[in-house]
């Protein structure tokens, strides 16, 4: 009985599946050891972003609230969202010593770092259909491509916003397919929902989303992954508002063409998208008048095109 047992082990690592798993997991402790082998709590702030994550986490678990602590005045609301630095703030929980607790956060980022890998062997074998080994190699190269190693060193939301987003194209594979349940649809929706609390460009995935199921004319699933990702997208717009103080609650200076410097850099740590917007486009009159000129330059365009046909049409 004994030999029997001693057999199904054997026959059970040596079949490519369990040598498949072995060699995974390699490459992610590979991954571990190379991310740490270069000491990244040392280049902790040459971004400004991570300690922008990591002190707005301080604030959150100190109880000051959704804030940026590191500007000077009334507390502001950061333009980050909210998930990242919330999950960044249970480091300062575990260890509230800085540096010390760095380790921790670096590690947090580690663990996404290997889901990026995980569903990137997956999509290998399930969405390109590549074998084992194929698969294999393609998830080392990623996992010694110096981007992601410098990536998730370091407390920023790049690592996790991919892990997000490769895994709600893996579930989407199949939570679209002929067959399957409505449970992972709902699914789908909150991953999609839990990405753009990451970083907003997750919304731009969600809506895409929806878009194609709008295409396949599936309505019942885009109503529940409509549904599942708009109660948790609402749920993490509660989580901001509940913690953010009445202070930086009442908002920030007004802003208009010729305002001064200070209100800009106000607009820049609060309102990313309207800082970038009033830079390239002051005023609404300017909009238009920019808006104006493309469409002349495209209806000339477009007369010099129909002229070699014969074919005349007014120009601007």
């Amino acid at each position: 009985m004994a030999l029997n047992s001693l057999n199904q082990v054997r026959k059970w690592l040596v079949t490519p599946s369990a040598v498949a798993s072995v060699a995974l997991l390699f490459i992610l402790a590979i991954f571990i050891w190379d991310v740490e082998s270069w000491k990244p709590e040392t280049f902790f702030g040459r971004y400004s972003d991570d300690a922008l994550y990591f002190s707005t986490a301080q604030a959150l678990a100190q109880h000051q609230g959704y804030i940026l602590p590191s500007f000077p005045g009334r507390p502001l609301r950061p333009q980050v969202p909210i998930l990242y630095p919330l999950l960044l703030s249970g480091v300062w929980r575990l260890d509230s010593r800085f540096p010390e607790n760095l380790v921790w956060a670096i590690r947090l980022t580690e663990g996404f770092g290997c889901v990026v890998l995980l569903c990137a062997f997956f999509l290998f074998r399930c969405i390109a259909g590549m074998g084992r080994v194929p698969s294999l190699i393609l998830t080392a190269l990623c996992a010694f491509h110096p981007v992601l190693l410098r990536l998730s060193g370091l407390t920023l939301s790049d690592v996790p916003f991919a892990a997000m987003f490769l895994l709600t194209v893996l579930i989407a594979h199949f939570a679209l397919s002929p067959g399957k349940s409505c449970a992972l649809v709902a699914t789908l929706g909150i991953v999609v929902a839990l990405s753009s609390s990451l970083r907003t460009l997750g919304y731009a995935v969600g809506i895409g989303l929806l878009a194609y199921i709008l295409y396949r004319r599936e309505y019942r699933r885009a109503l529940i992954y409509s549904f599942s990702a708009g109660i948790t997208i609402s749920f993490s717009l509660f989580l901001a508002a509940h913690y953010t103080p009445p202070a930086a609650r009442a908002g920030g200076f007004p802003l208009n063409g010729t305002g001064s410097q200070w209100e800009r850099l106000v607009v820049f740590h609060t309102e990313y998208i309207r800082f970038h917007w009033i830079m390239g486009i002051p005023t609404v009159a300017v909009f238009f008048r920019c808006s104006r000129r493309i469409a002349c330059n495209w209806s000339a365009r477009l007369a010099r095109f129909l002229q070699e046909h014969s074919i005349g049409v007014p120009g601007c």
